[in-house]
């Protein structure tokens, strides 16, 4: 999912609707509850919940 973050954010990217509908399902983006248990897990130290929360938005905000 990091990844795909990685590619919606690029402005090069022309397949980004494509990616959000793909992480748009229940065992996709919204599996995530936000618990923060993968920051702690990360060996990189990255802070996912953030970046998974901003798809999370992006998800939203199109369906408006």
């Amino acid at each position: 999912m990091l990844r795909a973050y990685r590619f919606i954010n690029d402005t090069r990217d022309e397949g980004a609707d494509e990616r959000l509908d793909i992480l748009d399902t229940p065992d996709g983006i919204w599996r995530c509850h936000t618990i923060f248990n993968c920051i702690e897990a990360c060996p990189k130290e990255i802070n996912i919940t953030w970046h998974l929360s901003q798809l999370k938005k992006k998800i939203s905000s199109r369906e408006m």
